[in-house]
């Protein structure tokens, strides 16, 4: 934690107020050295009320299709200033379950369970969608994406782990993310400062908008010429025979169900053929294992460091093929690198995340940890 120290002194007050504990974990406290700081509540244009929470539907509601869906908390994410709609993170639910909350555009939503303090914003209206209760929608009003610049900050996310303790299976953290404390430029300087960190926080929102319309454009694309020159054959599900389970050689591969057969019959039956990654010329190999044993000890930080390689993990990898973020590495050793016109593919965590470099340089030194 870069934020946060235990204090060298404490009051008797402070000793009481915590049921005279004398664990150091109790007195932790953030470092903010701008004097000026206000409370996430000072945002808020109204107190948070239960009407601001989403409602649990139950995994009774869900099925298999449905014209409305049912946000996760899982869709929001670390990396990504907008939520991560996707089939595992914005279930189909039945409609007689579903509640219409009129989520629109510029709506800010903030987890207080599993993964806490993870906060996004809406850039479009999902008058078909419905958050689970445990996600508030914010009252915001001015300065609504400064705040967000700052509640996607480390500061905030070390303060509220002082607030929520750590040990719990599933964390809650109620409303206590609203204690956590957001520094104020001076006063003489407040309009400039606050105005430019809001124009690079909606910067950062309208480029991962576009990285995701072009995503979304180039799936379209290679489905309708799929699509639209598929041979004479036609589809027709069979469960495996005898021989097929031989010659995959094994019983609980996703590979025998109809979805991913009628995706494998869309590609072995466009007219124009196809080709494997073999074929293409690519060969497999493992990323760099970075255990002591292998490479012995290393050195890792959170930003550049000279002579450090920078280390992307299979966990950094989005479904839009982006890579979400990285650290750096100091080894004495040469390292096994990422080079022009490599795919990466993740074969661990969210199995089958790929990212493509299609330029020396694209991210410095990367390694691949699998």
């Amino acid at each position: 934690m870069r934020y946060v120290t235990v204090p060298t002194e404490i009051t008797v007050e402070e000793i009481a107020a915590k049921n005279y504990s004398f664990s150091p974990v109790q007195y932790q406290r953030a470092i903010i050295p701008n004097p000026r700081v206000v409370p996430v509540s000072a945002f808020l244009t109204r107190a948070l009320t239960s009407r601001d929470l989403g409602v649990e539907v139950g995994s009774v509601a869900y099925i298999p299709q449905s014209p409305v869906r049912f946000i996760r908390t899982k869709a929001l994410q670390a990396h990504s200033f907008l939520p991560d709609l996707t089939p595992e993170t914005a279930l189909p639910v039945n409609p007689r379950a579903f509640v219409q909350q009129n989520l629109r555009a510029g709506d800010v939503l903030i987890s207080k369970d599993s993964n806490i303090g993870e906060a996004v914003i809406l850039d479009e209206d999902l008058p078909g969608f419905m958050t689970s209760g445990a996600l508030y929608r914010l009252p915001l009003g001015p300065r609504k994406l400064y705040l967000l610049a700052f509640i996607k900050h480390d500061l905030f996310r070390e303060q509220l782990d002082l607030l929520v303790p750590a040990g719990a299976t599933i964390r809650h953290a109620k409303t206590l993310f609203l204690d956590c404390l957001i520094p104020l430029p001076p006063p003489d300087q407040e309009a400039e400062v606050v105005a430019y960190v809001e124009a690079l926080t909606a910067a950062v929102i309208a480029k991962e908008t576009e990285i995701r319309r072009k995503h979304a454009a180039i799936l379209d694309a290679i489905d309708t010429e799929l699509r639209a020159n598929q041979g004479p054959a036609k589809f027709v599900y069979e469960f495996p025979g005898v021989q097929e389970l031989e010659a995959n050689g094994r019983l609980d591969a996703g590979r025998y169900t109809e979805r991913f057969k009628r995706l494998d019959f869309l590609i072995r039956n466009y007219r124009h053929g196809y080709k494997t990654l073999t074929d293409l010329g690519y060969t497999a190999a493992r990323g760099q294992n970075l255990q002591v044993s292998n490479i012995g000890n290393s050195v890792y930080s959170d930003s550049p460091q000279p002579g450090f390689y920078q280390l992307a993990v299979s966990g950094d990898f989005t479904v839009y093929g982006t890579v979400s973020g990285s650290a750096y590495i100091g080894n004495k050793k040469p390292l096994k690198l990422v080079h022009q016109n490599d795919i990466l593919l993740s074969c661990r965590g969210d199995f089958g995340r790929a990212v493509f470099f299609p330029t020396p340089g694209n991210l410095l030194i990367t390694i691949l940890v699998n």
